[in-house]
């Protein structure tokens, strides 16, 4: 199996859809994700992407203020509890 379809798996196993536009509403039973990489417009440009995905356990809600005519949309959960980043960040300062 290549790299390449080995993350065609995972995301079909999820029910992700990589999105190239906004749609103009979101489905039931679909969530708006986005990856760690902060928004930008046109989707796709310095590494933000965005997918339809069902629920699962590794999505919070975002609050960054993105899309807010299409709702709630979420992103994946860091692994980095939020004391230990904020420690960090100012480790370079």
């Amino acid at each position: 199996m290549t790299e390449q379809q080995s993350w065609q798996d995972i995301a079909q196993s999820k029910g992700m859809t990589y999105l190239q536009r906004l749609p103009e509403a979101i489905l039931e039973g679909q969530f708006l994700v986005h990856n760690s990489v902060r928004p930008t417009h046109p989707l796709g440009s310095y590494g933000f992407r965005a997918w339809l995905q069902a629920q699962d356990e590794h999505l919070e809600p975002c609050d960054c203020g993105w899309t807010p005519e299409l709702g709630t949309h979420y992103r994946v959960k860091l692994k980095i509890p939020v004391r230990d980043r904020a420690a960090r960040a100012t480790d370079f300062a």
